[in-house]
């Protein structure tokens, strides 16, 4: 199938909750899907897990971050058949393992909302002429990054009051979806164990300026 063909597939998949009862068969794991269009593996994987893997909340928000900017300037075929929207999916792997339950992607979906939303602001910020689709050792990357944030976020709760909390939420939300604090997350995540301390990251020690800073394009 053509590179044209295959992203109206992945579009119209995009768009629809289910599988009509015709095409049922076709859809039961990823091999029969290739066999089904007579496309590669990525491309039958990407489809496959659109269709029967993510959550309906991540396949619109991939659906509109597609519509914007294109299947292929934006997402390969390879990132999402590797699972890496999929419920269940874990970035702690590797020199991360240590960190595999708080890098899982669960039925709040929350790593994967903050992470689709990087992927998009940090495409739309890049120079035109600079912009890549996101592969998937990129994405494994950001995966990790958003997930070692919203977990450092747990800890900085459970020793803030709400509203201080709440102050502080805000300003390093706005820092972390410039791509500023990435690197030292993905340090600590390196270098600590969970459930992650404070003083391990930077940007919460206790004394740390909260600025929002202004990143070079794409740390990771």
């Amino acid at each position: 199938m053509c590179a044209s063909k295959m992203q109206y597939l992945l579009r119209e998949v995009l768009e629809r909750a289910g599988v009509t009862n015709e095409a049922k068969e076709a859809w039961e794991t990823a091999a029969s899907v290739a066999r089904a269009f007579a496309i590669g593996k990525f491309e039958a994987g990407a489809v496959w897990n659109l269709v029967q893997k993510v959550s309906p909340v991540v396949w619109e928000l991939l659906r509109d971050a597609v519509r914007v900017r294109g299947m292929k300037p934006f997402l390969t075929h390879e990132t999402i058949s590797r699972e890496i929207f999929n419920l269940a999916f874990s970035s702690g792997v590797g020199a991360l393992e240590a960190w595999n339950g708080p890098l899982t992607n669960k039925e709040d979906n929350e790593i994967v909302v903050l992470l689709i939303e990087r992927m998009a602001s940090d495409w739309d910020r890049t120079a035109p002429n600079m912009r890549k689709a996101w592969g998937y050792k990129d994405t494994l990357a950001l995966h990790a990054a958003t997930g070692g944030f919203l977990q450092f976020l747990r800890v900085l709760k459970e020793k803030l009051p709400g509203a201080e909390y709440d102050k502080h939420r805000d300003n390093l939300m706005a820092q972390f979806r410039l791509g500023a604090l990435d690197p030292d997350i993905v340090h600590s995540l390196e270098t600590t164990v969970p459930p992650g301390s404070l003083d391990s990251v930077s940007f919460l020690r206790p004394g740390a300026a909260l600025c929002v800073l202004v990143p070079p394009k794409r740390i990771i």
